[in-house]
């Protein structure tokens, strides 16, 4: 099926229009702009990033609200979302009826907003270009290091602090500004630069990533992109305290490492999603006609 849907869209060009460029941000510094938008054009030969003044049969707004763009487009026009951004009282629902197909980033996003549209919805989960990801050599000995990384007024690592003190284990923080942690001992600090960071990242013995608080309104919609983005740099992560413990053993670091790896390509591979938003937009293709 993919095949077809590849043969059939040879003679079209499309374009992604990014929420990084449409709100003028620094380039790279918009992770989703990247996972749903830089990786996916990079991989699709006839797609590209959006240019002004091209003749496109399709577009993809990724969290991009455009909406006077939209209304005078006439090609295919594919909304890509990744953040519940109602509470920010962005025009979601507006956007979506502007479009003929909405995409999301997790099925949490997908089943809520498509309660509120009748355009069809579709579950597109953050994948990787794997080729960014060269995974790290094998762990030996026993944990040393472990990291946190993120913007950070999202850091949430206070419940893990014991167990890393009674292990002895050196915290490294990996964000866009330094936080006071609790405690006299301060870690070490590197400014998140990408692509940097994955090289970063894959010097530590294991990655500190808490599970999503279910009950906060915006952590409940996160994917799981930088979980995916550490097994496959090869660096365990850290949900629960207790899984330091663990990770302490350079076999079980391995060994959990091995459990991803197939995984890794077989799920999370940008290709797959590609695959995907082909099939999504020759299915509006056939709807119009």
């Amino acid at each position: 099926m993919g095949k077809i849907i590849g043969e059939n869209l040879m003679k079209n060009k499309g374009a992604i229009v990014t929420f990084e460029k449409k709100d003028n941000r620094v380039k790279d510094s918009i992770g989703s702009s990247r996972i749903r938008g830089r990786w996916l054009w990079e991989n699709w030969s006839e797609v590209e990033e959006y240019q002004i003044g091209e003749k496109y049969s399709f577009l993809i707004f990724q969290k991009a609200y455009w909406m006077s763009y939209a209304m005078e487009f006439k090609g295919i026009k594919v909304f890509d979302l990744c953040d519940p951004d109602h509470i920010d009282r962005r025009p979601v629902v507006e956007m979506m009826e502007l479009c003929d197909a909405c995409t999301f980033s997790t099925q949490a996003l997908c089943d809520y907003y498509s309660k509120l549209t009748t355009k069809p919805c579709y579950y597109v989960p953050d994948r990787l270009d794997l080729s960014e990801h060269e995974k790290r050599g094998e762990h030996k000995g026993k944990a040393k290091s472990v990291v946190w990384f993120g913007y950070s007024h999202n850091m949430d690592i206070e419940k893990t602090l014991p167990h890393l003190e009674r292990n002895n284990l050196k915290l490294t923080i990996i964000s866009d500004n330094q936080v006071p942690v609790y405690g006299e001992k301060q870690p070490m600090f590197i400014k998140y630069s990408y692509p940097k960071v994955h090289k970063d990242i894959a010097k530590f013995d294991m990655v500190i990533l808490p599970e999503y608080d279910m009950n906060d309104p915006r952590q409940r919609y996160k994917s799981d992109n930088k979980d995916v983005t550490c097994w496959a740099l090869g660096v365990p992560v850290v949900k629960v305290p207790e899984d330091i413990d663990k990770f302490m053993s350079a076999d079980e670091r391995n060994k959990a490492v091995a459990g991803w790896r197939d995984k890794i390509k077989k799920e999370y591979d940008i290709k797959l999603s590609v695959e995907q938003l082909k099939e999504i937009i020759q299915n509006v293709k056939q709807t119009k006609k």
